[in-house]
């Protein structure tokens, strides 16, 4: 009869903030949203190191970070167009003295899947980790600042070839890297498989 039917994803990503006694599990606040802007879009919610600010990466057409300040409400946006646009933004970490994120994601400038530092201040974005996509193909995720924000571990899946990706066989195991220098140190590979599913 001439009627058309189609479907339409829309997203309802909000981050919420609550307080809570970790001894008893008692929720002393109802949550709360972080901010009321970019509606549906926000994720990956960051504390910076002394719990004031939370910064949240906002996806789809919108894409930025956004820092929040808890007391005040008050928002700083960082514009993000180095990564690519149908790519979402997937994991980040905020930098002990609040200068940088760590960004898993696909750059527009490498073509890459990889991990990169976005300079908060300079609004710049450099890649530290990029995907190999050869015979030792691999996949580098979950990247976290050291204490002290000189290095940063990450998670390095190796499949035994590239068309291993999907099947299943790969090992995982955990990186530190220097950020000044790049050097990098192996700090766990165990024997048996391990599946990192979430930041550590």
């Amino acid at each position: 009869d001439g009627k058309f039917f189609y479907t339409e994803s829309k997203s309802n990503d909000m981050a919420y903030v609550a307080a809570a006694n970790f001894e008893t599990g008692e929720i002393l606040d109802e949550p709360r949203h972080v901010s009321e802007r970019f509606p549906g879009v926000q994720s990956l919610p960051v504390w910076s190191a002394d719990g004031s600010r939370v910064m949240l990466a906002i996806q789809r057409s919108q894409r930025r970070f956004v820092s929040v300040s808890l007391a005040a409400g008050e928002a700083a946006e960082f514009p993000l167009q180095t990564l690519l646009n149908d790519m979402p933004i997937q994991r980040i970490a905020w930098s002990p003295d609040g200068t940088q994120l760590l960004v898993q994601g696909s750059s527009a400038v490498s073509r890459a899947h990889g991990i990169h530092r976005y300079d908060l201040r300079a609004g710049s974005m450099e890649t530290l980790v990029k995907q190999r996509d050869t015979a030792d193909y691999d996949w580098n995720s979950h990247p976290r600042f050291a204490p002290d924000g000189k290095s940063f571990f990450y998670d390095r899946r190796k499949f035994p070839g590239r068309n291993e990706a999907v099947s299943g066989r790969f090992t995982d195991r955990i990186v530190r890297r220097d950020l000044r220098t790049g050097t990098e140190q192996v700090v766990y590979e165990p024997t048996a498989k391990l599946q990192v599913w979430w930041p550590f």
